[in-house]
Parts: structure tokens; C-alpha cells; sequence
């Protein structure tokens, strides 16, 4: 069982007892992957830019 079979388990019970609070745990986990992929990127080097012509 991978950890995205986990979380959408654990989403399904949660949203089966507490809609609002299952909408809250998935705010929660899109909130920890945004930081996690703002960490990963901090030095700014894992992206790169794309050109813009300003012809």
C-alpha cells in the first residue's frame, strides 16, 4: 500500500464521518505539499526560468 492509497483511505473514512473535516485534512495535506516542494526548490536552482521576448 503506497502512501497515496493511505491518504485517500484515510480521506474516504474521515469524509464518511465529517465532510468539513475531511475537506479540512485535504487543505492540510495540499498545505504540507506546497512546503515541501517550496523547500525542495529554495535555492531556486530546480526550476528553470522560461524566456520571454519583450520584442
Amino acid at each position: 500500500m503506497t502512501p497515496f492509497d493511505y491518504l485517500g483511505a484515510l480521506l474516504d473514512r474521515i469524509h464518511a464521518r465529517s465532510p468539513i473535516a475531511a475537506y479540512l485534512v485535504a487543505l492540510l495535506i495540499a498545505a504540507v505539499c506546497a512546503i515541501a516542494l517550496a523547500l525542495l526548490n529554495a535555492d531556486g536552482s530546480s526550476v528553470s526560468t522560461i524566456p520571454v521576448r519583450t520584442a
